[in-house]
Formats: C-alpha cells, sequence, structure tokens
C-alpha cells in the first residue's frame, strides 16, 4: 500500500516544474528581438509624382495607396477663406496670376489647378479648408505646413471636424508655433531640426511633439536626443530614390516625408 502523502507530492513537484518552465519560457520572451514598427508615411503636397500637388485628386490617389498623412500647406484668401497652396503666388500651379493673399475665394474657386500638370486634370480646383477637411475626416491623417494665417480659424476647422488627433503642425516661424501652442496646447507641434541641441530646444522651448530631420543628417546622437525627449522622429527624403528609402527602412524612424509614396509602399511590402 504507498503512502497516503505520495500523491500530494507528485502533485507538488509537477506544479514547481510548471512554475518553472513559465517563467524560462517568459524570460526568453523578454530577450526576443521586438518586431520593427512599420514607418509611417507623410505624402509631401499628396501624390504629387501622379497628380497635380495639393488638389483633391492627390490626396485621392493617396488615400487609395492607404498612405498615413497628406501634407498640406495653408494660406489665406483676402477674404479669409483657408487654401492648400504652396506657393504664395498662383501663377506656377493655376491658371491664376498674382498673390494668392491679393484674392477673393469666390474668384479662386473658379481657378484651374489642375490642367498645369496634365490636361486630363482638368478643372481641378484649389482645395478650400472649410471642404476640404470634412472631406479627408476619417480617411487620411493630415500635416499642416503653415505660414501666416488666422491661427484661431484653423484651430476651430480642426475642432469641428474632431481632427485633434488625427493631425499635427509645422510653422515656418517660431513665434507663431509658440502662440499656436498657447491657443492650443492639446495640438501636436512639429518642428524641423538637424542637430541634438535644435532637438532639444524643440521639446523644451517649442513643446514639440515631433521633428523633422533631413535622413542624410540622422546620427545616433541625434536619435538618442529625440528618444530621450520623447519625440517622433520624420526623415525627409532627398533624393526619392530605391535607394534611399531602402536605407530609411533600414533605419530605426518613426515617419518618412516623401514624394514617392507609391514606390516606398511597394518596398515596405516586400520587406514583410
Amino acid at each position: 500500500m504507498r503512502p497516503a502523502g505520495g500523491k500530494h507530492i507528485r502533485c507538488g513537484a509537477m506544479m514547481m516544474i510548471a512554475v518553472f518552465l513559465l517563467l524560462v519560457d517568459a524570460h526568453a520572451g523578454s530577450d526576443a528581438p521586438k518586431e520593427k514598427q512599420r514607418i509611417q508615411i507623410i505624402a509631401h503636397r499628396g501624390a504629387n509624382c501622379v497628380a497635380p500637388e495639393n488638389t483633391y485628386a492627390a490626396a485621392q490617389r493617396c488615400i487609395e495607396w492607404g498612405v498615413d498623412y497628406l501634407e498640406v500647406d495653408v494660406q489665406p484668401s483676402k477674404d479669409g477663406v483657408l487654401y492648400n497652396l504652396h506657393d504664395l503666388w498662383l501663377n506656377r500651379t493655376t491658371n491664376g496670376r498674382g498673390l494668392l493673399l491679393s484674392k477673393y475665394s469666390a474668384d479662386i474657386d473658379q481657378l484651374d489647378a489642375g490642367s498645369w500638370f496634365d490636361p486630363k486634370f482638368s478643372g481641378e480646383r484649389i482645395p478650400r479648408y472649410d471642404q476640404f477637411l470634412p472631406w479627408l475626416k476619417g480617411k487620411i491623417k493630415v500635416n499642416f505646413d503653415i505660414r501666416a494665417v488666422d491661427l484661431p480659424k484653423l484651430i476651430e476647422l480642426v475642432r469641428a471636424n474632431h481632427m485633434e488627433q488625427d493631425c499635427f503642425f509645422y510653422f515656418v516661424s517660431s513665434p507663431m508655433a509658440l502662440r499656436f501652442h498657447e491657443l492650443a496646447p492639446d495640438l501636436a507641434i512639429k518642428m524641423n531640426v538637424s542637430s541634438p541641441p535644435e532637438a532639444e530646444q524643440a521639446a523644451t522651448n517649442y513643446h514639440a511633439r515631433l521633428v523633422e530631420i533631413p535622413f542624410a543628417l540622422l546620427t545616433n546622437e541625434l536619435l538618442e536626443t529625440c528618444r530621450r525627449h520623447q519625440l517622433e522622429v520624420i526623415v525627409c527624403a532627398a533624393e526619392n530614390t530605391r535607394e534611399e528609402y531602402l536605407k530609411i527602412l533600414d533605419s530605426p524612424v518613426d515617419m518618412v516625408m516623401l514624394d514617392r509614396p507609391d514606390l516606398f509602399l511597394e518596398l515596405q511590402k516586400d520587406r514583410k
């Protein structure tokens, strides 16, 4: 006859072995290499390689490709309507002439912003943000590039479309960035930097949450400074070639600003 306690001893031993195996498995999992986070794509002025920049057509193609962010420019008309146009002058990308700021919205809304790129885009208009943001909402996030605008009006448009978590803002003017933060401290600011001290200033002086760095200037020291200040890192592609994109895909960055989102997506897919 077996001792009465034998069964309990065996069960206890088996439990100890199970716990040991779980601890070993957990330790092994902690040492396993983490999967590299997917680099998010910011399309500079939209899909400007296949459609006229800063138009609905350029934005639509980005949406179809599954691009994360649309980079846009913000400028006001003479009567204060906000438009998506890069140049101060209308001449290069529309059939208009003169400064956008000197024109009334009723006239701007009639301009052709597509034919210069290709006749098939004839009739494309300069997007006005009171119509453009509702159309973009839920389809793609937005990187605003801002010169001189009515900040409260822009903030109101963003809030009215509930896009606070779906956008960030870059300002050509540093004082404007500070003013923007005073008005809307919950909205994310991006600063352009090229050195560790500039990254530190972006975080501490301008309350930035993101920084953009020319890819050629990205160093370990600069990256470490950004991580220390919890800054998301965007690199800007200069050459927009396959070779440059492959190097960016191998880098530990969060986002990339580029002109060929279609090519980058293709290379990114091949890496999976």
